[in-house]
């Protein structure tokens, strides 16, 4: 198992250490990607982040289209927003 990014159930298994299988709905998974992707713009929102006011903007409408994802007709069955830059 050395040199290992990684632990497969059966190394798990062999180890003894406990472990639990999440199984997420399409719905699930998705809302947590998009949660993510609003996390990880969090720090550019900031006023003193180095943006322009233009990717500010594009910035908050990606952020918006991300926040309203779930109430998109066909949700989960649609197309994540492009991060602007």
């Amino acid at each position: 198992m050395e040199n290992k990014q990684f632990m497969t159930l059966k190394d798990l298994k062999d180890k003894g250490i406990p472990y639990k299988i999440v199984r997420l709905t399409k719905e699930e998974r998705l809302r947590k990607e998009r949660n993510l992707f609003l996390e990880e713009t969090d720090k550019y929102m900031t006023m003193d982040y180095p943006l322009t006011e233009e990717q500010r903007a594009q910035l908050a409408a990606y952020r918006q289209a991300l926040r309203d994802l779930p109430e998109q007709e066909g949700f989960p069955d649609v197309e994540m927003p492009t991060k602007p830059f």
